[in-house]
């Protein structure tokens, strides 16, 4: 692809790099310059115009952006028609954008003339929404660039689609200690209903018992009879360590604890176990309220059916300091002197 400069009658066959807006009539920058066209500029008094030349083997932008969007989109998402070189990806779906990083910035690195854009991985989206665009920079790429950017997308495949949210049904059991207010685990109650009907999902049962391993193994043991999909605990006191009340009642009922804590913030005294294939969470506190914390992005993974290993969550890091809960009794700042 050349840009250049050239006398109007050089111009057929070349593509207008810059609007013209006439008395007469408007041209757009990108349209591929006729006759009719030559003659319409020659009579507005037109001498000289900056056009680009294609190569031979180049690919226009629009079909450039739509082949490569149609390889990119996997399961719930579909792509829009192409204009002025770009082409977007929507969600079809209710649930996560789950994509492949690596996938994404190979291609991205290329060429400057290709470029893919996505929103954050694992958020949620609604259908009909802008996931992701591919943008063609000139008016048109080298084939081989274009080739290249599709095959780097099938290296891992889908590069982008959306995992739907899935009705769940979650048990949820309170422990409870002397002093504790049924207003604070009514509302906490109330939150997570909240929570889990934004993913889809149901809240069958709440059981309150006392804070007490041996209490807490017969609340499991009844949420388990009910053969449910995810089992949640929070405890009226902070896990702090695995051996603690939470994590020792969910080993003890025969449970397995896979990872303790995540680099989130709120949301750091995460507990994730399993009985079985059945995922149990232990809630931290700060998941009383109704601020993003980490629990909703552990809960939104496993509402989706998405892995959630201790790798997953170990991985959370970078982007896992979120606004502060103003409400928590200790706060990442500290006590103001």
């Amino acid at each position: 692809m050349k840009l250049v400069q050239c006398p109007v009658g050089e111009a057929a066959g070349a593509l207008l790099a810059h609007s013209v807006k006439d008395a007469a009539f408007t041209l757009k920058k990108g349209h591929l310059l006729g006759p009719e066209d030559i003659e319409r500029l020659r009579q507005a008094g037109y001498a000289m115009l900056t056009v680009v030349f294609t190569d031979p083997g180049d690919i226009g932008e629009n079909a450039a952006a739509a082949r490569l969007a149609e390889i990119l989109k996997g399961p719930n998402i579909r792509t829009d028609q192409a204009f002025t070189g770009r082409c977007n990806l929507k969600s079809a779906a209710y649930g996560l954008l789950v994509t492949e990083k690596h996938t994404i910035d190979r291609i991205n690195l290329i060429h400057e003339d290709i470029t893919l854009a996505t929103l954050d991985p694992y958020a949620v989206v609604q259908p009909g929404q802008l996931v992701a665009t591919v943008k063609i920079i000139p008016f048109a790429v080298p084939g081989e660039v274009l080739v290249a950017c599709e095959r780097e997308a099938t290296v891992v495949a889908p590069a982008l689609q959306v995992a739907p949210f899935q009705p769940k049904r979650a048990g949820f059991i309170q422990t409870i200690l002397p002093g504790i207010q049924d207003s604070v685990l009514n509302k906490t109650a109330r939150v997570l209903r909240r929570r889990l009907d934004a993913v889809q999902a149901s809240l069958d049962l709440e059981l309150r018992c006392p804070h007490d391993e041996t209490e807490l193994v017969l609340a499991l043991r009844q949420l388990l009879d009910l053969n449910l999909d995810l089992i949640i605990v929070v405890g009226a006191s902070a896990i702090i360590d695995r051996n603690d009340i939470i994590p020792a009642a969910i080993a003890r009922s025969g449970g397995e604890i896979l990872h303790f804590g995540m680099p989130v913030d709120p949301g750091n005294l995460l507990l994730l176990g399993r009985h079985g294939r059945r995922p149990v969470l232990g809630m931290p506190g700060c998941a009383r309220s109704p601020s993003l914390n980490g629990f909703d992005w552990a809960l939104e993974r496993l509402a989706a059916d998405l892995p959630l290993t201790a790798s997953d969550i170990m991985r959370l890091g970078a982007g896992g300091l979120l606004k502060e809960i103003g409400t928590r009794p200790q706060p990442r700042l500290g006590d103001p002197e």
